[in-house]
């Protein structure tokens, strides 16, 4: 096994390790790493096509591009959500409906995700 072959391991099995993580909570932490390793997935794909034209990163990283755009929403929805938090210390009562639409956003787009999941989207 070479480098590269090591590499795309390494970065599977974290992916994996956060995508089983993410199938049962919406975690802050487990959702960025799992966007993270996709990211890098994508990077070492697009470094192999370029070596290889025989590879076609499109194809193979079509199903973790998905998972990856649809889970991006809830973690688009986490960081408003900190953000707002983090107003709250000013402006407590202001921000408690704004709150709960976005803790209701993050339910919504998470159970979207979970939909995406039951349909055994295997990742490369």
């Amino acid at each position: 096994m070479n480098c590269l072959d090591q590499y795309r391991s390494k970065l599977l099995t974290g992916i994996n390790r956060e995508l089983r993580t993410i199938a049962v909570t919406a975690d802050e932490s487990s959702i960025h790493r799992f966007r993270v390793g996709i990211k890098r997935l994508t990077a070492l794909y697009r470094f192999l096509a370029a070596v290889n034209p025989d590879i076609d990163a499109k194809v193979i990283l079509r199903p973790a591009r998905k998972l990856s755009r649809a889970i991006s929403k809830v973690r688009d929805t986490h960081i408003t959500l900190n953000l707002f938090t983090e107003l709250d210390e000013l402006e407590p009562a202001g921000l408690q409906a704004l709150r709960q639409t976005l803790q209701a956003r993050i339910q919504q787009d998470y159970q979207a995700f979970r939909t995406l999941l039951e349909d055994d989207i295997p990742i490369p």
